[in-house]
């Protein structure tokens, strides 16, 4: 099952997934094995627009 990496792959290369995760998040991380925190963490980066917390979305490599 894909998980963080291809989500933040997409959102960098694929426009209409970063509109899609906005406006229906649960239906377009349908498919992907998320922990809560990297939940968390994106929806943080969504709500600032995105660069704002990039700096937290490094955590998720820890």
């Amino acid at each position: 099952m894909a998980g963080i990496d291809e989500v933040l792959e997409r959102l960098v290369h694929e426009p209409g997934f970063r509109t899609r995760l906005t406006s229906r998040p649960w239906a377009a991380l349908a498919g992907y094995e998320l922990s809560d925190k990297e939940r968390e963490l994106l929806a943080v980066e969504l709500l600032a627009g995105g660069g704002a917390h990039r700096g937290r979305l490094a955590e998720l490599d820890r």
